[in-house]
């Protein structure tokens, strides 16, 4: 139940690195601000891979239909 009160980035935050909010709480602001960088890089790469997933699938369909 926990797990549905939290944000959106709290759940991405604890998806992706594995951290929970507690954790995160307990971290120095270094520390915090390291995490959310690497977050920040994990989306975007998440969100790069996902769109090479649709390209190909876009390729295949007309491929299909050539």
């Amino acid at each position: 139940m926990e797990f549905m009160n939290q944000t959106d980035a709290e759940k991405a935050r604890e998806q992706l690195t594995g951290v929970s909010k507690e954790e995160y709480e307990k971290m120095s602001p270094e520390e915090q601000a390291s995490l959310d960088k690497k977050v920040e890089e994990l989306t975007k790469e998440k969100a790069k891979m996902e769109q090479q997933v649709v390209k190909a699938k876009i390729a295949m369909a007309k491929a299909e239909f050539a």
